[in-house]
């Protein structure tokens, strides 16, 4: 491996959803914003998925507005009835809302403890979830390789596709991908989707641990130092290398630190990373990373379960997770992009609670909704999340969803209760409202070692997320 690996990954693809978790908005699945760079298409620096710093023209969105929207200044309030309701509020409703308004169309009871929020992905194994990223290895772990001479990364040839006529540009995409409609009509949904085999847990590999450099077990070498010794590489340059690449020094023209006192005045969560044997280093913001390829090969390929032997060098599985997420990161693996990219600046909200900023906002609730039930629920496939609405990118590869609730309800209805207002602002073809309670179920970060799907500790690191509450216009077909 030279340390841009794109001769050693044939194409792949993946559906790649960048969803806003907290920040979907009411209004039309036909109009917003709508990702239109051309850097969208593969894993690079400056796709709109990258887990650092890109450029604003690499997050350029297309925003189509509604022209049959209502001016809202002119429509007239309401009194409200149920002030817990409206969708200005930052906390969910802790009932359902059949019980105030409305008519149940689905009701399950939601777990009450946060551990058994997952359960339902596999109710054979333990949920004991660890809240924070691990950095514990496995002492003795069982060797079952045969042999790794012959091994091969499999390509995966992308099909062509044809894209079929849709409103929605982003459903067009995973309709021309998937080579499939979309099933559009809420009743002939499902209600719950599972991606098996469960897609497997790593780290992000940072880049202020210096990436793959990092000694992720105590007393062995750093995955790349493995990899220069077992393929007769200079072991220096190679990590100097992974440094400049996704390390460390990729981050040069940062300021410069010694510790991090140096980097408390900066309000972008860095952190003064050195390199091993260095005195000095720079400020690097936290979160940045190769999540953005990490998260794809989780799902693309399979987890590695046990040590491998070459040329002496013994590799563990995180120490392959890492070679195959580095992999990834320099492939151009080919991706299908929808939603957007917010690339900070205004984060101002309407007095309705919805942000201004278009890119913020980016995902219509309907469209989150049957994303989820055709590609987990039909398809048994699933796709890489943008998991936080702010500037930071926390890409995560996707288990399942499961829906609590769907409460219909009239227009009027909607727009006192979520609003105060006597009229519907957000989508004038509408024919009713249903409020959906749903749950978004990923992988999180780790560095414990082992084959973690088939041993079922995957579970550990499936993310207990807050149960997903959206909202939507829903025009049927």
């Amino acid at each position: 491996m030279v340390f841009s690996p794109s001769t050693y990954l044939v194409s792949a693809a993946v559906a790649c959803v960048a969803l806003q978790m907290q920040q979907v908005s009411a209004g039309s699945l036909y109009y917003g914003a709508t990702t239109v760079t051309e850097t969208q298409n593969e894993i690079s620096e400056k796709s709109p998925l990258y887990g650092g710093e890109v450029d604003d023209q690499d997050c350029a969105v297309q925003v189509t507005i509604d022209p049959t929207l209502p001016n809202i200044t002119t429509i007239l309030p309401e009194p409200v009835e149920y002030p817990d309701l409206l969708a200005n509020l930052t906390t969910a409703p802790a009932d359902p809302v059949f019980t105030k308004v409305g008519e149940a169309d689905l009701s399950e009871e939601c777990p009450t403890k946060e551990a058994d929020l997952d359960a339902y992905l596999d109710s054979k194994a333990p949920w004991t979830t660890t809240g924070t990223p691990t950095k514990t290895g496995i002492d003795t772990p069982k060797d079952c390789a045969t042999g790794w001479d012959d091994s091969t990364i499999q390509a995966k040839v992308e099909k062509k596709r044809r894209l079929e006529a849709n409103g929605n540009a982003d459903i067009a995409k995973l309709e021309a991908f998937f080579g499939t409609k979309m099933e559009m009509t809420l009743k002939d949904l499902p209600t719950q989707g599972v991606h098996t085999p469960s897609p497997w847990a790593g780290p992000y590999w940072p880049t202020y641990q210096d990436s793959i450099n990092v000694v992720w077990s105590q007393g062995q070498p750093s995955p790349a130092e493995k990899y220069a010794k077992a393929f007769g590489k200079d072991v220096m340059a190679f990590m100097d290398a992974v440094s400049k690449k996704n390390g460390i020094d990729s981050q040069s023209g940062r300021k410069k630190c010694t510790s991090n006192n140096d980097c408390s005045t900066l309000t972008d969560g860095s952190e003064c990373a050195i390199r091993a044997g260095k005195t000095s280093g720079y400020c690097i913001p936290t979160w940045f990373g190769i999540c953005h390829a990490w998260a794809p090969a989780a799902i693309l390929e399979a987890e590695p379960n046990c040590p491998v032997t070459y040329n002496g060098v013994t590799f563990q599985p995180m120490d392959l997770k890492a070679l195959v997420s580095s992999v990834y990161d320099g492939a151009r693996v080919a991706t299908v992009f929808t939603g957007a990219r917010y690339n900070g600046g205004d984060e101002a909200t309407d007095e309705y609670g919805r942000h201004t900023n278009n890119a913020y906002r980016d995902l219509n609730p309907a469209y989150f909704h049957i994303a989820n039930a055709n590609i987990l629920g039909k398809l048994n496939s699933t796709y890489v999340a943008d998991v936080t609405a702010g500037a930071e990118v926390w890409n995560q590869p996707v288990r399942g969803f499961k829906v609590y609730e769907q409460t219909k309800m009239s227009l009027k209805k909607a727009a006192q209760t979520f609003y105060g207002l006597q009229k519907y602002p957000w989508n004038s073809a509408a024919k009713s409202i249903v409020y959906v309670k749903s749950r978004l179920s990923w992988i999180f970060e780790t560095y414990t070692d082992g084959g973690l799907v088939s041993s079922g500790e995957i579970n550990k690191y499936t993310r207990p997320a807050s149960t997903t509450t959206i909202f939507w216009s829903w025009t049927p077909w």
